[in-house]
């Protein structure tokens, strides 16, 4: 099944030294052995970074898995004015947002040049696990849950007044991240 593989790809990740997972994907069940790699991430100390989906609505059902899990940044997708992109999937599994209209994006080559304009919230999660990354680079005795409230208390406040369920906290800010840490 394509969550065994994912589950087999995530612990892959974890066991060769992955500090920081994006998965730009997701399923709109829960299958045990999806949740039980997210969960070894997590315990691994791995920053996980997920796309929340691309329905466009609240629905439970078509909000998929990673995304929904607990302890996830779950990721929806914001325009360059940092308002609400109309196809990211939203609700209280959101927890931070990042640019996802818009976007240069790979794509197969046998299809063009390699490049494409694209959209979605598997836009917008990239920027957030980038901004992981580094954080974790530059601040590396923060463990995965210190990375997640770091990136979740210093974005900016978007869309609506305080936490939504459209940006979650906000839209991922990651000079603000750095600075508060660098105080």
């Amino acid at each position: 099944s394509s969550d065994g593989i994912a589950a087999a790809a995530i612990i892959w990740a974890v066991d060769h030294g992955s500090k920081v997972i994006n998965a730009s994907w997701g399923s709109p069940l829960p299958g045990q052995a999806l949740h039980d790699a997210v969960k070894y991430a997590l315990e691994k100390d791995v920053v996980f970074v997920a796309a929340v989906g691309n329905s466009g609505n609240n629905d439970p059902d078509s909000a998929g898995y990673p995304g929904k899990s607990p302890g996830v940044l779950a990721v929806a997708a914001t325009t360059d004015i940092d308002g609400w992109a109309s196809f990211s999937t939203y609700g209280e599994q959101v927890t931070i947002a990042a640019p996802g209209k818009a976007i240069l994006s790979t794509y197969p080559l046998s299809l063009g040049n390699g490049y494409r304009i694209m959209e979605g919230t598997s836009m917008a999660a990239p920027c957030v696990s980038g901004a992981a990354a580094l954080v974790r680079s530059q601040f590396p005795n923060l463990k995965q849950n210190e990375v997640k409230d770091l990136l979740e208390s210093t974005a900016k406040d978007v869309i609506m007044t305080g936490i939504d369920q459209y940006s979650g906290h906000g839209r991922v800010d990651v000079e603000k991240a750095f600075l508060s840490k660098l105080k």
